[in-house]
Order: C-alpha cells, then sequence, then structure tokens
C-alpha cells in the first residue's frame, strides 16, 4: 500500500540482547563514542567529489551488530555515529503541537511482532527501541531507505499485520526536510559535476535494501534528514536521523 515496500514493517530491528555478540560494536557506537571511521555528518557534508568516493565505498566495509538491518545507508548512518534519539514529550505537549494551533503535522509509524536470527520480539519491544535504543535501525522504502512513517493514521496502521503497535511523533526543529522530487532533481544535476561520486552512489545502490536506490545517502551528504513523498492521499517520510523526531511513548 502507497510508497512503501510491501515487506517494509516486516524486516525491523530488535532491541538487541544484553549478550549480543557486537557487544564491543555496540559499545564504540554509543553517545559521545568516535565515529567507526572517524568522520562526522558535518565532516561528510564537507568532502570534496573524491573523498565521497573514498568514504561511501569504505562504508560497506564497516562492521555492524547483528540485530541491525544489512543494507548500505545502514551502515553509513553507522559508520557517521548517528544514533540521537527522538525528544520525548509529554502527551500534553504533543497534542498542543500536533493541533492547529501548535502547526506541526502528526506522523505515524506501525511495526508489528517479528522474529529475528530464531528470537521472538514484540512490536512493543521495537518502538521502544525506536524511543530509547542506543543505536538507529534504518528499514528499507521506495523514497530512500529510513524510518518510515505516513500522515495518515489509518494509512499507517494498514501496515499491520502481527501484533502490531503504533507510535506517533512530529518534526522538531532539527527536521531538514526535501521532497523526493527536489531531491531527485538535486541528485541527477550533482552527479553531473561528481563523477566519482555518481560510482560510489551507484555502488551504495547496488549493495542497498531491496530498493535498490541511493538516494538517503545523498540526502545526507546534502545536508538533508528527511525525505518526504505525497502518494495515494497521505504523504510518507523517510527519517534519516531519530534526532529530529519529538513523540511520547503512547502507542496507539
Amino acid at each position: 500500500m502507497g510508497g512503501r515496500g510491501s515487506s517494509y514493517h516486516r524486516v525491523i530491528a530488535p532491541t538487541p540482547p544484553p549478550a549480543a555478540a557486537n557487544d564491543d560494536a555496540n559499545d564504540a557506537a554509543s553517545a559521545g563514542a568516535t565515529p567507526p571511521l572517524g568522520v562526522t555528518l558535518a565532516q561528510l557534508q564537507g568532502m570534496d567529489d573524491q573523498q565521497l568516493h573514498d568514504f561511501l565505498i569504505k562504508v560497506q566495509s564497516v562492521d555492524i551488530p547483528a540485530f541491525l538491518s544489512d543494507h548500505h545507508l545502514q551502515r553509513m548512518v553507522y559508520a557517521l555515529g548517528m544514533n540521537d534519539k527522538p525528544e520525548i514529550v509529554s502527551q500534553k505537549q504533543f497534542d498542543y503541537e500536533t493541533s492547529f494551533a501548535g502547526g506541526h503535522t502528526a506522523i505515524y509509524r506501525t511495526v508489528n511482532d517479528t522474529s529475528v536470527g530464531g528470537n521472538t520480539f514484540t512490536a512493543d519491544d521495537i518502538c521502544d527501541m525506536l524511543t530509547d535504543g542506543d543505536l538507529t535501525y534504518h528499514g528499507a522504502g521506495m523514497y530512500g531507505d529510513g524510518l518510515y512513517f505516513s500522515d495518515s493514521l489509518s494509512g499507517s496502521k494498514a501496515y499491520g499485520w502481527n501484533n502490531p503497535r503504533t507510535v506517533g511523533a512530529y518534526l522538531n526543529s532539527k527536521a531538514r526536510p526535501i521532497s523526493f522530487s527536489k531531491l531527485q532533481k538535486e541528485y541527477d544535476a550533482f552527479v553531473k559535476t561528481h563523477p566519482q561520486t555518481r560510482k560510489a552512489l551507484g555502488f551504495a545502490k547496488s549493495h542497498g535494501s531491496g530498493h535498490h536506490n541511493s538516494y538517503a545517502q545523498f540526502a545526507l551528504i546534502r545536508g538533508y534528514n528527511v525525505i518526504y513523498n505525497a502518494r495515494g492521499g497521505e504523504r510518507y517520510y523517510s527519517v534519516l536521523d531519530r534526532g529530529v523526531l519529538s513523540m511520547t511513548r503512547k502507542r496507539y
């Protein structure tokens, strides 16, 4: 339904078990730690053509915890240490901010009970990882990989199929959104003048999710952290940085 892939919510990272085999990797990516490749998001955005190429290629060799999704954007976000958590607000503030007076649009994400590596995780576990987990999980999507939300509560719930839970959020002042159509135009113009980055984005695409695009990677290079696209009466949001979200812990 809509713009997301039909399997988007079926491949969701659980909260890692306490005795995870990648504890060292978890510790290295915790808040305040040096990013695994020693490159910050700000430094990435200042790179020249060859530097961007080298970074995007090197990202694929980053060792990530097994409970994260295994595609290029996930490795890139992990390599950059992009693990800021959402802003948690009271339900009263959330209701006000998403009212006509507050002026923010409420957006929703639905997840399901799932099994990963033989272990079963509830939808509530997965919601807890979004709000409180030390690492940021990213899934797959047609408009760039990321954390997908919808501005339609019923539209989001349509992705529920196995004891689902839905959480709400709004974009705060950290959000740097761009429409998918504008991002595509910027992408096409950029690669014409950055041939090495074009090659590396192609490499990223070939190591991406099932949708095989590298728009999310390009968005981060250009300083955007949310990609939105209207389709079928609702607007989808691919969120690349949890820090742009303000939300409660309410389940819908």
